[in-house]
């Protein structure tokens, strides 16, 4: 049989992607949250006016007769940010079509590569939600040297099988040290809790080595991420001093968020543990800088630091001959200063907490995710002119944005009892 022509059901895919942005946005929790009100207005970034401080011209001390307090003007400033892009390619082979004999085996052949595709954007999405935009994938751990095929990481969780990712040394301004591929991510953890990585095709620039504290990044050569990914919630919500969304944040600290910084174990040196205070002090924190009601919080965390919750309770269950269910209906945390749902992600950090007003946070869209037409008859598929392929691209353009840094919070420094590598 002849099989089935790319123009037989090409064109037909052109609204399969509306449905692939709408199970984004109902299952992707770094599209889920946000939710300001904020519109993408200009050309490569959005621009706001954000009040700083408030006026000096006002005396308390007024008596009968005194002079009227000279008049000054209220400290404003302009946060901008760039819109950032992101795509994704599908493709099928000439092959492939040829074994194909009727148009809804292609289309069933397609529709599976396209929810890869779209649970592959969830999933890196939701890993960079959680990140700082820097693009960098976790940090290698005491087995550095690779040339056994092997390294250790912190986090293993954001290492593809197949992926090809670069080494930076330490910081923005690490040089590039070479490259790999990911061959696969070890379940267990070795013996300093570190996740082991399998890699082949280890390629190292002139008399670089990889060595404890470098960084990896999503890609390499032209499709390396380092420096290109949206800012997510570790860049927006923090106390440094850099500068942000083009303000510097040295000269206006309260336009800063708060953070609470767990201290170490004093008797074992490791990260210390969850303690039901830590929810009291971050929102006492918020509530001291005018967040406002706290009610309906949200605080987003790694499976294994929202189980810690419920061990904070634990020791309250009571359990009598009729009892048949035990443990937590909801994850839920309340105090006098306000209640607070815990969400979780996978793939958010271990050891991080990060406190929501979601009303603050918008995922700003200049380019909704929508397929790349080729200009014959609205078909999304183009032919190679190298391989005997067809490949379909999607692309969007967007960036996070938030206003008042000061009404979400983090808790940093907790210990995490993650048992696996994934």
């Amino acid at each position: 049989m002849a099989g089935v022509s790319i123009g037989d059901f090409g064109a037909s895919f052109i609204k399969y992607l509306p449905k692939v942005t709408k199970t984004l946005n109902m299952t992707s929790v770094a599209r889920k949250i946000p939710k300001g009100k904020m519109q993408w207005k200009g050309e490569e970034h959005v621009e706001k006016v954000v009040h700083l401080q408030p006026s000096g011209s006002i005396n308390p001390g007024t008596y009968d007769g005194a002079p009227l307090p000279d008049a000054s003007k209220q400290t404003y400033g302009r946060i901008k940010a760039y819109r950032t892009f992101l795509s994704g390619t599908v493709q099928v082979t000439d092959g492939a079509l040829r074994a194909i004999t009727d148009k809804q085996s292609a289309i069933s052949v397609v529709n599976s590569e396209l929810r890869g595709l779209m649970e592959g954007i969830r999933k890196l999405e939701n890993f960079n939600f959680t990140r700082d935009g820097s693009g960098k994938m976790c940090t290698v751990g005491e087995d550095a040297d690779g040339s056994d095929g092997a390294i250790s990481v912190d986090d293993g969780r954001g290492l593809w099988a197949s992926k090809d990712f670069s080494v930076y040394g330490p910081g923005e301004s690490g040089a590039l040290k070479g490259s790999f591929v990911c061959d696969k991510v070890d379940r267990a953890l070795d013996a300093n809790g570190k996740a082991t990585v399998k890699i082949s095709g280890l390629s190292l620039e002139s008399g670089e080595t990889i060595a404890t504290g470098d960084e990896i990044y999503w890609g390499t050569g032209d499709n390396c991420a380092k420096g290109r990914v949206f800012q997510g919630l570790d860049k927006m919500i923090d106390d440094s001093a850099v500068p942000f969304q083009t303000l510097n944040v040295a000269d206006y600290p309260h336009y800063s968020s708060p953070v609470l910084r767990v201290p170490v174990d004093s008797g074992t040196g490791l990260p210390g543990d969850l303690q039901a205070r830590h929810f009291r002090e971050m929102l006492a924190m918020l509530k001291q800088e005018g967040a406002g009601n706290l009610h309906g919080m949200t605080v987003l965390t790694n499976v294994w630091n929202c189980l810690d919750v419920e061990e904070l309770y634990e020791g309250q269950l009571r359990i009598t001959p009729d009892t048949k269910t035990t443990g937590l209906a909801a994850v839920k945390f309340q105090s006098s200063l306000g209640s607070i749902k815990i969400v979780t992600d996978p793939d958010c950090p271990y050891g991080t907490m990060y406190f929501l007003d979601p009303s603050e946070l918008t995922r700003l869209v200049q380019h909704e995710l929508a397929w790349r037409k080729n200009g014959k008859g609205g078909s999304i598929f183009r032919a190679s002119d190298e391989k005997l392929i067809y490949r379909a691209s999607c692309f969007e353009m967007m960036e996070m944005f938030i206003e008042k840094r000061n009404t979400s919070g983090k808790i940093v420094g907790l210990s995490s009892s993650h048992s696996s590598a994934y």
